[in-house]
């Protein structure tokens, strides 16, 4: 299984959110976001601009390039 982070993801695939590479705040920042280990998202931006936003259920979450560099990913 190779992770990958979110921020190379492309558009339209979907995606488990696998790991998280940060402290305790940018886990907590995520949780409250409606982000979790296990979760299927989908990508809704193309790599390389601005934010990455993710649609989540219903909700669409915007994550800037720094934080989705440190969420990793496996192919759902």
């Amino acid at each position: 299984m190779t992770l990958v982070p979110l921020s190379v993801i492309p558009k339209g695939q979907k995606v488990i959110i696998s790991d998280f590479h940060g402290g305790h705040s940018f886990k907590k920042k995520l949780y409250e976001m409606g982000v979790f280990i296990g979760s299927e998202v989908e990508v809704s931006t193309t790599p390389g601009a601005g934010f990455v936003f993710i649609k989540n259920g219903d909700s669409k979450i915007g994550i800037g390039q720094g934080m989705a560099h440190k969420i990793f990913v496996t192919p759902s």
